[in-house]
């Protein structure tokens, strides 16, 4: 699936699309902890490739 897609598969599912499972480093999270994260991710690789 292309990266775009993700994302917005991401953002319309909302809350109740977001895992359930622990993430590797910070363990559990909400749903507004998963928007945090995933934001500055994103935001992260968008801005090392100037965009």
């Amino acid at each position: 699936m292309k990266p775009i897609r993700l994302l917005k598969k991401f953002q319309n599912s909302g809350a109740a699309g977001v895992t359930k499972n622990q993430y590797a480093f910070y363990g559990f999270m909400t749903p507004e902890e998963w928007d945090i994260q995933q934001y500055g991710h994103v935001n992260h690789h968008l801005s090392q490739f100037g965009v």
